[in-house]
């Protein structure tokens, strides 16, 4: 049997005998919480404070916010649907709060037949077939070139 769990709710409503502000400086020191989370706590919206609790955890967390202000509701969760079995060869979810990054969904090993492929043509072959063609010769039109030799002056000019 599956053992009831329950949220704890708080929306906004504060004790009647504190003010605002003693109640926001109490719940940043009971809850460790910075601005940004009490304005979201403190707004007036329903929200989730705890999720998915035995009864214990959820009355400890409601004292704790009545002590410091505030009121916070106990409900039931509502159950979700039941898991439907897995079909063969079907996918399936992972467990609620199930890390994962621990879940391996690789699939089976495979092992790809390579046995029709080849590199070179024909049965025949070497080594030397498989290195790079040889690159071509660069053409280089020469016949507006000129050499002279070092030791004349160019132009009229001596060094």
């Amino acid at each position: 049997m599956a053992t009831d769990r329950y949220n704890v709710v708080f929306s906004g409503e504060l004790a009647a005998d504190l003010t605002p502000d003693l109640v926001r400086r109490n719940l940043r020191a009971w809850f460790r919480l910075d601005d940004a989370q009490l304005d979201t706590l403190l707004s007036g919206d329903r929200i989730i404070v705890k999720h998915n609790v035995d009864m214990e955890t959820a009355k400890r967390v409601q004292v704790a916010f009545r002590k410091a202000g505030g009121k916070a509701l106990i409900e039931p969760t509502a159950p979700g649907p039941a898991p439907k079995p897995a079909q063969e060869g079907g996918l399936t979810l992972a467990p609620p709060g199930a890390p994962l990054d621990e879940i391996d969904d690789r699939g089976p090993p495979q092992t790809p037949d390579t046995s029709g492929l080849s590199l070179v043509a024909g049965p025949e072959w070497s080594l030397a077939d498989c290195e790079p063609p040889a690159p071509e010769a660069p053409h280089l039109d020469l016949t507006e070139l000129e050499l002279v030799p070092i030791s004349e002056p160019r132009g009229g000019r001596e060094r």
